[in-house]
């Protein structure tokens, strides 16, 4: 009888174990800040951890295609580059994903969004290269040659999340555009099964000059 009940007791102690593991692998963790990235270079693309608050700027890896004679420049960085493990990169205002897909919700405060949203996602779409006008991405690299015959230099290759860089919107003519961020919360929901809420609050520095954007989050797994 002593050596049943020692076998009992000892089921009850290891499903206690058990069941205490679980509920810690289930149980959410969340951390939360406000991020400004300095991503007034064409050229680059700042990528992002959310959990550790990490940077890391990379050239865009892609071959750069000039619109105005039709030429192609090679590579100046590539994938291997990036040495960090990021959730989400910015370009100017365009932002890439690592993998990801992006929801917008009518949420306009992040403790407001208290359920994540289970559809209408979308993932990042390949870049396409040339401006948007001519059915191109339009995601540009290189202004250099803008007043040339050469042209303005877009990515040929990549990836970027439309949802994501619809977040800031473009008003007015070239020299006098006015950059607003949008006042609803997005989601992202990440491949490692991590949430992430995103409200963009700038889209300038404290002086005006474009390419800054500034977001709260919060991230959870």
């Amino acid at each position: 009888m002593k050596i049943k009940n020692y076998l009992v007791m000892m089921l009850v102690a290891l499903c206690a174990v058990a069941c205490s593991d679980d509920d810690e692998v289930k149980t959410p963790t969340t951390v939360g800040d406000t991020m400004t990235i300095d991503a007034t270079s064409y050229a680059d693309w700042v990528y992002v951890n959310l959990v550790t608050g990490e940077t890391q700027k990379v050239s865009d890896y892609s071959q750069w295609y000039y619109a105005g004679n039709g030429t192609s420049a090679e590579a100046k960085a590539s994938a291997s580059d990036i040495t960090i493990d990021w959730h989400i990169a910015f370009h100017r205002y365009n932002v890439r994903t690592n993998g990801a897909s992006a929801v917008v919700t009518a949420a306009t405060t992040l403790a407001g969004l208290t359920e994540w949203p289970t559809s209408g996602y979308t993932a990042d779409v390949d870049i396409v290269p040339g401006s948007a006008s001519a059915g191109g991405s339009g995601v540009i690299t290189d202004m250099s040659g803008m007043m040339t015959e050469v042209g303005v230099g877009y990515a040929s290759s990549g990836t970027i999340n439309e949802v994501l860089s619809g977040a800031i919107t473009r008003t007015g003519e070239m020299g006098s555009y006015v950059y607003t961020p949008s006042d609803k919360v997005f989601v992202v929901k990440f491949a490692d099964g991590g949430y992430a809420k995103l409200l963009f609050t700038d889209a300038t520095d404290a002086e005006g000059n474009t390419g800054h954007v500034t977001f709260a989050y919060e991230y959870t797994k």
